[in-house]
């Protein structure tokens, strides 16, 4: 399980720190805000 993620340069993010829930965790923003860079590199990590 991925509890946090740190993210410099990438795409929209010139630099993030995020932290995750262990049960329900929701991405909510506008269209290009990153949301999908997000969950494509969770997936990465969780492989």
């Amino acid at each position: 399980m991925i509890s946090k993620l740190s993210i410099k340069n990438l795409t929209v993010f010139p630099e993030a720190n995020l932290e995750f829930s262990p049960q329900l965790n929701v991405m909510v923003g506008e269209n290009g805000a990153g949301k999908r860079s997000i969950s494509t590199m969770t997936g990465w990590l969780q492989r």
